[in-house]
Parts: C-alpha cells; structure tokens; sequence
C-alpha cells in the first residue's frame, strides 16, 4: 500500500520545482511566500482527509464541522478509504492552484489509484474537503497586489542588480490570513537611523 500522504507530498514538491522551472518561472505559485501557502494548503486538505476517515473523533480538523462527516463501511479496507479521501483532496486543490499542471495531476491520481484501489464515497467526501480548505483560503489576502518604488537613499530598498526587472516579494504579505498563528509577537524597535547601533549593525551586515 502507497502511503497517500508521502506520494501527493512529492507531487506537490514536483509541483512548486516546476512552477519554478523556465518557461513558467513562478507563473502560478511565485516566490517563497506564495508556494508556502499553496503548500499548506495541499496538506491541510490531506490531513483533513485523512483524519476525517481514519479518526475523526480524535483530530480537530481545520474545516470545522463544514463538511458532513464521514461515514466509514467495512470495505473495503479503511487504507483504501483514507487513500481515496486524501487523494481527491489533494488532488483538487492542486489542480486549483497550478492550474497549468493539471494534466500531471490527473495521471498521478490514476497512477495511485491503481496502486492503492480507490472507493467512491471517500474520494467524494475528500473532494468536499479540498473544496472547503479552498473556500476558507479565498480571498485571504495572498490575491492582493502592491507596488513599490525603489529607493536608493538609506536605509530604502532598492532593486536587486543582478535581476533589476524582478518585482518585490510579499509587499503586503503580512497582512494574510494566518493558518494557525493567533497573535503576534511585539519586536523590539529597530536601532535609530544613522545612530551608533544602526551604523554598527550596517557595517556587520
């Protein structure tokens, strides 16, 4: 039996290499910040999909009570079950968010279905959790876009001289919607500009 979890794991590894692979040069997940949130994504929706077949009292899922529990049926086996489930949720929210790929992800989710058997009911009830995960990830913010103008005064950001063309990352990233993280932290200020410490702390960098 494939592990589902290890296999749509690599393919979503495969998924954010490619991305970043010319021509597509980050076309779909771009940059650090947006393939980390598509890769949560991807394994909330399989650990909700594992976890709502294979124990769905003793794990919170990150859906809530949105999506109708799961009935578990003697066969076939609970493996086959949670393999289907977590199949079709990674699968669709794959699809969805490297949308140029999909042709990729629809052969490996034959090719693990040939390896592990697959049942309907459970693949449905994972295709209901990608779904959810991607209605509670809409519109969180990682859509917004910003501008920035460089600066080459200190201590402004300028452009990068080896890819003068490339745009800033994550502008307006910190406003996102959090996965887990409830509060931030407070840091401690910055040293004064042109002060001692900010002058030290320049040259050490």
């Amino acid at each position: 039996m494939e592990d589902p979890i290890l296999f749509w794991n690599d393919v979503c590894n495969e998924a954010n290499r490619f991305d970043h692979t010319a021509p597509m040069k980050g076309a779909a997940q771009g940059g650090p910040t947006r393939s980390s949130r598509a890769t949560a994504i991807v394994h909330l929706a399989m650990h909700d999909a594992h976890f709502g077949v294979s124990n769905p009292d003793g794990f919170a899922l990150y859906t809530g009570a949105a999506v109708n529990p799961y009935t578990v049926t003697g066969t076939p086996p609970l493996a086959v079950q949670v393999s289907a489930s977590v199949s079709a949720a990674a699968h669709l929210t794959l699809a969805a968010l490297y949308p140029e790929q999909a042709a990729m992800f629809a052969s490996k989710a034959q090719e693990i279905a040939g390896l592990n058997e697959t049942n309907r009911a459970a693949h449905a009830y994972g295709y209901r959790i990608g779904r959810e995960i991607l209605r509670l990830r809409d519109k969180d913010g990682a859509e917004l876009s910003a501008t920035h103008v460089y600066n080459y005064a200190k201590p402004h950001h300028r452009e990068d001289p080896l890819n003068p063309a490339q745009e800033p990352l994550g502008v307006n990233w910190g406003g996102v919607k959090t996965f887990a993280v409830s509060a931030y932290h407070p840091l401690a200020n910055s040293p004064a500009f042109n002060s001692a410490a900010y002058n030290a702390d320049h040259d050490e960098v």
